[in-house]
């Protein structure tokens, strides 16, 4: 299991290439995603709302994010905002619209993000039943970004062009994020240092009548 490496910020889960081990010599790259599906492995990817910093709520103080990404993730919820769209509904649809991921784990910390998610997963269950339109079919040849492969079938056209807006690596809110990124494909440096065991400890720390030791 693997959190926030597939969401409107990050797709670096299935963007990000590496040298497949354990042959010496071997120059194949693959994503990580496919390397699990090649090697029998079931992967489960979870936090699509990044760990709530795509809510219009914003994220909890301990989130990691740059002060960078947190603004671009504020420019997409007012983007949302403007198009009458809810960034919850719409980030959960685009996480569970991509096939090359088989499990995605949802966090939800109130009703409306139950609502999202139960809205997101029928209007895919809904487009996978009435179409059975190829990867071809679903791209569209001005997309920019591979991961919005499939969501023409599943998105309504206003969702389609704020989706593709979010994802323009040149003049979308992430552009800034991504152009500072350690790779192209939009994965975050603080998601690479993170300790995300460590922040959690020193949140509990902060709490009065809370033992961290027997905790762990």
């Amino acid at each position: 299991m693997t959190y926030g490496h597939f969401n409107l910020h990050d797709t670096s889960l299935v963007n990000r290439t590496f040298v497949t081990p354990p042959r010496e010599g071997d120059t194949e790259k693959i994503s990580y995603a496919s390397y699990c599906e090649q090697q029998g492995m079931t992967l489960l990817s979870a936090a699509p709302l990044s760990m709530g910093i795509l809510t219009p709520q914003g994220p909890p103080e301990w989130h990691p994010a740059s002060a960078d990404l947190k603004e671009a993730c504020r420019s997409v919820v007012q983007l949302c905002q403007e198009h009458q769209l809810d960034v919850t509904f719409l980030a959960t649809v685009f996480a569970l619209a991509e096939p090359r991921i088989p499990c995605t784990i949802l966090g939800m910390k109130d009703i409306a993000e139950i609502q999202a998610a139960q809205r997101a997963a029928q209007r895919i269950e809904d487009a996978t039943e009435s179409t059975h339109q190829t990867d071809d079919q679903c791209m569209d040849t001005n997309d920019s970004h591979p991961s919005l492969r499939r969501l023409k079938a599943v998105l309504t056209d206003t969702e389609y062009l704020v989706t593709k807006q979010i994802l323009d690596p040149t003049n979308g809110p992430f552009a800034k994020v991504w152009s500072t990124a350690s790779n192209s494909d939009g994965e975050s440096q603080f998601y690479k240092d993170w300790d995300g065991i460590a922040a959690v400890r020193d949140f509990w720390k902060q709490l009065p009548d809370v033992n961290v030791t027997e905790w762990q």
